[in-house]
């Protein structure tokens, strides 16, 4: 199972790359890529207290259920996200997939703030844990033409009372001023 997801994650982070133009194999030990850009990773924590959710649909024996919501980041990434949220809840296995668009305000440690937004993939399983992939599709201040991707691992309370926790890791290009 844990090889499974982990070749589909790579899987997921390959292609998010090659989408975002990042060639993983275009990094020198330098950190540094042609065109006047910057490779940095960032990792840290996350809370989200809940989404609110805002339709529930019928879809044959499963629901399409929307939501709203935000995110607390801490570590090399620090903010505040909002996001919207629709996913497939599946209550034969208790699971959640789906799509997600989140736009934080954060600081990314040593390079400066602005607003980056993120084109999610989301699954939810039936223990609780999670993983958000995502990689980034708009972004301004020292996110202004950036691309890259973040992967959010963590666990859900199915039974609701806390707030989703995990971490996170991320790969990011960034543009130089």
């Amino acid at each position: 199972m844990k090889r499974t997801l982990t070749i589909r994650c790579l899987a997921v982070g390959l292609v998010c790359l090659a989408i975002s133009g990042l060639n993983a194999g275009s990094a020198s030990a330098l950190g540094r890529v042609s065109h006047h850009h910057t490779v940095v990773t960032a990792s840290g924590t996350w809370v989200d207290p809940g989404p609110t959710i805002t339709s529930v649909t019928p879809a044959g024996d499963k629901y399409q259920v929307d939501m709203t919501g935000g995110t607390t980041s801490t570590g090399d990434f620090t903010g505040v996200s909002t996001y919207t949220l629709s996913v497939i809840f599946d209550p034969a296995l208790n699971t959640l997939i789906g799509c997600a668009r989140e736009t934080y305000a954060a600081t990314l440690a040593g390079r400066g703030s602005g607003h980056v937004t993120f084109a999610e993939r989301v699954r939810v399983n039936a223990d609780g844990s999670e993983v958000v992939t995502g990689y980034i599709v708009a972004g301004d201040g020292v996110f202004r033409d950036a691309r890259g991707l973040a992967v959010f691992r963590g666990t859900t309370d199915p039974t609701g009372p806390n707030p989703s926790t995990g971490s996170y890791q991320m790969l990011i290009e960034l543009a130089q001023p």
